[in-house]
Order: structure tokens, then C-alpha cells, then sequence
């Protein structure tokens, strides 16, 4: 059974994906605002290159990527984030990130997506 809080961000994350999903189709990616005490931190959703058919959440701020996980739905990554205090969409965030003299382990030339998805550091 699950709880008040689990329940809404089942919902939320329903809400979500059906926005990214009417816009751009079902397997685009989705980057989320996250709420946080540092600056500007964000999570981005993408297919797993790391389990084949899964689905990665990774979390990062302006410094930096902050870990990631790995689940079988993309449903299930943004329950997570939402979880996480992720609650809203913001197309562009992990690119913003990447270009701030801040972020820590990659090279500014290579894309958001290429990142996230573990393929370039």
C-alpha cells in the first residue's frame, strides 16, 4: 500500500510524463527543478546505457552530477525524483549546468544528453 506522499508523487510523475510526452514523444528525456539549499539543482531522466531497458535518473547542481540510479520504468525515475523534491519540468537545465565554470567532470563542448546518459566525461 502505498503512503500519502508515494501516492502523490505517482501522480505528479503521471502528470509529468504525459506534458513531456504529448510535446515530444514517449521515450524523450525529462529534466526537472529540483528544490534544494545550494543553488540550482536538477534531475534529469533518460534511458539506462547501463541496464538495456531500463531507465536513469541523475541527479546534479552546478557543480556537478550527484549520482544516479537506475529503474525499470521511466515512470518509476520520476516518482523518485519527485520523491526527491524534483516537482517541476525545466527543459535546458542540465545544458545551463554544464556551461557554468562551476560543473566539475566534463568537457563544456560535449552535450547534456550525452552526460546524462553516462556516454562522454
Amino acid at each position: 500500500m502505498l503512503s500519502e506522499k508515494e501516492h502523490h508523487a505517482q501522480h505528479r510523475a503521471c502528470l509529468l510524463l504525459e506534458q513531456v510526452e504529448r510535446r515530444h514523444g514517449a521515450d524523450y528525456g525529462v529534466e526537472l527543478l529540483c528544490r534544494c539549499d545550494r543553488g540550482v539543482c536538477g534531475a534529469v531522466v533518460v534511458r539506462s546505457t547501463k541496464k538495456s531497458g531500463w531507465w536513469q535518473l541523475t541527479f546534479f547542481d552546478e557543480n556537478g552530477f550527484l549520482g544516479d540510479s537506475q529503474f525499470p520504468s521511466a515512470l518509476d525515475a520520476v516518482e523518485e525524483a519527485v520523491l526527491n523534491g524534483c516537482t517541476a519540468l525545466h527543459s535546458g537545465l542540465l545544458e545551463w549546468a554544464i556551461r557554468r565554470p562551476t560543473f566539475r567532470g566534463c568537457d563544456p563542448g560535449v552535450s547534456a544528453l550525452a552526460l546524462a546518459q553516462g556516454e562522454a566525461s
